[in-house]
């Protein structure tokens, strides 16, 4: 995508851009602590209640600290996101109101297969680096992070993949549908990716573009059974859309007045959606798991 396309406005940031020191939050004055007692108070009491009622409170002050590692998130108003990283992984999730999950499932990431006439096809995942649980060793994960820049302007970003391959470039445009005016289409929980591919080679060549998703958020919870994973087709205006839906319970425990964990948990029913649309020269093809 030509980066005129690109809203100067945006925030960029290149892959291999890392903050050798990144800042931390500081201690408001006292002052400013003093003025912020009587929301605290309220606060508390809302979380006595929750407890009480046997909710799980809203987190106001989440404890956990990634880092400098976030981007645009994947959702509108209230109605849950998935934030896709400035360096192409999904490192938090925030699907029940309050609650933040900080956590990087390998699987979850686009891939490129490049075929040229006379010349071995590659793949190669568009993540800038390998997962540290060293999951998923076979994938090839060697992106050059100096050809690759991730541009933010909410609710949309591009990355911009520079000769990913020799003589391909590809730009990923996510879009959210925050809809000024629109409260109901703006709450959707998702997110939309539009890829451009542009080939300068002098030979023509077939591209595909490959999106994984595990069933889950990357915790315990994936592997304790009662998910599965579905089909499904729609007809749609410019081309059929095809995906996978996939079925999750989550298992969030009980806690007691004092926000300890009683040893048991609810269930909450969830299903993820990723689908692709089909059109003139775009061949969709899916497969419901993969090991």
């Amino acid at each position: 995508m030509p980066a005129q396309t690109i809203p100067s406005a945006a925030w960029k940031r290149r892959y291999d851009n890392l903050l050798e020191e990144p800042g931390k939050p500081k201690t408001p004055p006292f002052e400013i602590l003093l003025n912020l007692l009587p929301m605290t108070l309220r606060i508390l009491g809302y979380n006595r209640r929750e407890r009480r009622a046997g909710r799980d409170p809203i987190d106001f002050a989440p404890q956990e600290v990634r880092g400098p590692v976030m981007g645009a998130p994947l959702g509108g108003l209230g109605g849950g996101t998935i934030t896709r990283g400035w360096r192409g992984e999904f490192p938090r999730w925030q699907m029940h109101p309050g609650r933040y999950e900080y956590t990087s499932p390998a699987a979850d990431a686009f891939s490129v297969w490049v075929k040229r006439e006379g010349v071995r096809s590659s793949v190669r995942a568009l993540r800038a680096e390998r997962p540290e649980s060293g999951s998923l060793a076979g994938w090839n994960w060697g992106l050059d992070a100096k050809k690759t820049t991730y541009h933010a302007l909410y609710p949309r970003a591009w990355t911009a993949y520079q000769d990913v391959e020799p003589g391909i470039t590809l730009t990923c445009r996510q879009v959210s549908p925050f809809l000024p005016g629109n409260y109901k289409e703006a709450s959707t929980p998702a997110g939309t990716f539009v890829w451009t591919i542009e080939n300068t080679g002098d030979s023509t060549a077939s591209v595909g573009v490959l999106f994984t998703w595990q069933n889950g958020t990357g915790g315990e919870n994936d592997r304790a059974g009662g998910h599965h994973n579905e089909f499904f087709s729609e007809k749609a205006k410019g081309g059929d859309v095809s995906g996978v839906l996939l079925h999750h319970t989550a298992r969030l425990p009980k806690l007691d007045e004092d926000g300890a964990a009683t040893g048991e948990s609810w269930e909450d029913p969830l299903t993820f959606a990723i689908a692709a649309q089909a059109a003139e020269g775009v061949e969709v093809t899916y497969r419901t798991r993969f090991i």
